[in-house]
């Protein structure tokens, strides 16, 4: 999920504009949980492409962004004096202990400001998956602050890691917001890693100078969902 800090330092160098919004967290008793029935088999490269979202399954006025998919090239480096804060970027960035068996990954934006949706969907062999997901639960609990330095562009960003109140998606989801602040301005954005079996959904949202809109992303993180189980059929 190499894309996730990818967008981490492209909303901390976007932050040099001075803009900084915040989005809203969803109420689950007004929208209801969502569970979704996972497949039962491995994507292959070809599925995950399927199921990545297309301009088809976003609001009018979106657009495929490949300045922004790949963080436009960052050499980045973090530290904590939290505990899980290693374990959490590492997990973000792939760096963990389980293998990948075929990853794909895709970013949209509405305008220059946003928002941004980053999507990455992963599939890993046998129940490495399920320990991801374990992994990433346990070192968000051992995280509350970490700070990124951006050595390709010379900035230092702080982040704030909190829990995001969300509909239950897939076999297991983890949901958080990372607010980051560079040079005083901030951004937050939420993030939501969904479990479809042996398939992981990431998708990040953030904009800048107003809100990215949770409800929206909700939306978007249905059809998500579903895209991958159909992508599987």
């Amino acid at each position: 999920m190499k894309s996730v800090l990818a967008a981490l330092a492209v909303s901390s160098a976007l932050v040099l504009a001075g803009c900084g919004p915040s989005s809203p967290a969803v109420d689950p008793s007004e929208y209801g949980a969502v569970v979704e029935e996972a497949p039962a088999k491995l994507l292959t490269e070809a599925q995950i492409q399927d199921a990545l979202l297309t301009l088809k399954d976003l609001p009018n006025g979106w657009s495929f962004d490949s300045e922004y998919g790949d963080g436009g090239g960052f050499d980045s480096r973090t530290t904590s004096e939290d505990p899980g804060c290693a374990k959490l970027t590492a997990a973000l960035s792939s760096a963990d202990d389980t293998a990948t068996s075929g990853e794909g990954s895709v970013t949209f934006a509405k305008s220059e400001f946003g928002p941004f949706l980053t999507q990455t969907v992963t599939s890993r062999g046998d129940d490495d998956a399920v320990k991801s997901m374990k992994s990433l639960r346990s070192a968000l609990k051992g995280c509350d602050y970490f700070t990124m330095f951006d050595d390709t562009r010379g900035m230092r960003s702080d982040y704030v890691v909190s829990d995001l109140s969300f509909p239950k998606l897939g076999d297991d989801m983890v949901a958080m917001t990372l607010r980051s602040t560079t040079q005083g301005q901030s951004i937050d954005m939420p993030m939501v890693i969904a479990r479809v079996d042996q398939t992981l959904v990431m998708l990040a949202w953030f904009e800048l100078g107003g809100s990215a809109g949770t409800q929206d992303f909700e939306s978007v993180a249905r059809t998500a969902v579903k895209k991958v189980k159909k992508a599987s059929a």
